[in-house]
Formats: structure tokens, C-alpha cells, sequence
């Protein structure tokens, strides 16, 4: 009888893996070969997790090279249109977006200094939601993730305590 296979590992070493090959492309761009060497899968791994990131525009493959001997490889690189990651940031003298890139780059911070120790949460949040919409490079983007830093105590999704900017106490 053959043990029942575990999805949730699997799906576990595969996340891992990815991450791998995407940690060595944060390093510098490589073909499938070079990113199987540099991470220590197999080029078939490497290839599995790479198809994926070109469907979805997160990858990009540039025109192939020859460097000795063997077939041409093609270097892959983060795709420049692929989503982006938001962080905002309420605190008591200004709001802040950074929009960064999949590879850590940051694209655009804006900061806007403006008091916000009596500005109700609704007021606040939509501020920021204009920050990022009259920012050229989120516009239109798709997003992969997004944080919020507030200067308060967050149990779960609600902010429970928030002295300095007691607007957001209980949003």
C-alpha cells in the first residue's frame, strides 16, 4: 500500500522552490540553465516554475546569446510591467506610498506632509487612495500586494489603539 501523498507539502516545496528562483533573478537576470545552477534544481524545476511568470508578464525573456559552447540561452529578467507592490503609511505629520517593483526596486514615493491628528479614518484612508491614484507609475498597474503602517496598536484588521491619531481607533 502506497502512503497518501501530502498536497500541502507539495505545494510547500514548490513555493520554496519559486522563491529560490526568484531570489537568484533579484540577483542578477540568468537563462533557466544559469538559474539551475545558481539554485540548485534541476533545469526541469526551473523551467516548471519559469512558464507561469512568462504567461503572467512577470518574467520576460530577452533575445538569446551564445556564451561558448551549447545551444543559445536566453536570459530571463523581471518584467518591466509586471505588478507592483503599494505601501502606505498614516502617521501623525504626514501620509506616505511607496510603489515598489517585483525585484525591490521602488518606482515612486510620495510624501505629503499634512497634520492628521484629528482627521476621522474615512478621511484619512481616501487621502491616501488620491495619493496613489494621481501617481503615474501605480496607475493602471496591477498590484501583487499592498501594507499599511499606522501608528497605533492593530489586533486582527482593526486599529484598537491609536493615541496620537485617535481617528483611527476602531477602524
Amino acid at each position: 500500500m502506497r502512503p497518501a501523498t501530502n498536497s500541502g507539502h507539495l505545494q510547500q516545496v514548490r513555493l520554496g522552490n519559486l522563491s529560490t528562483v526568484l531570489l537568484s533573478l533579484v540577483d542578477r537576470p540568468g537563462s533557466r540553465a544559469d538559474l539551475a545552477q545558481r539554485s540548485g534544481l534541476t533545469k526541469a524545476t526551473v523551467a516548471s516554475l519559469i512558464e507561469p511568470l512568462l504567461e503572467q508578464r512577470i518574467l520576460i525573456e530577452d533575445a538569446a546569446t551564445t556564451a561558448g559552447r551549447g545551444r543559445p540561452s536566453k536570459p530571463l529578467r523581471f518584467h518591466p510591467d509586471a505588478p507592483i507592490a503599494l505601501g502606505a503609511e498614516i502617521n501623525v505629520g504626514y501620509l506616505a506610498v511607496t510603489a515598489t517593483s517585483i525585484d525591490g526596486t521602488i518606482l515612486s514615493a510620495r510624501h505629503l506632509d499634512v497634520d492628521n491628528r484629528h482627521r476621522p479614518a474615512d478621511d484619512l484612508v481616501g487621502h491616501l487612495i488620491e495619493i496613489i491614484e494621481q501617481d503615474d507609475i501605480s496607475r493602471g498597474r496591477k498590484v501583487f500586494g499592498a501594507g499599511l503602517a499606522v501608528p497605533g496598536i492593530v489586533v486582527g484588521d482593526t486599529v484598537v489603539r491609536a493615541p496620537n491619531v485617535p481617528g483611527l481607533t476602531g477602524a
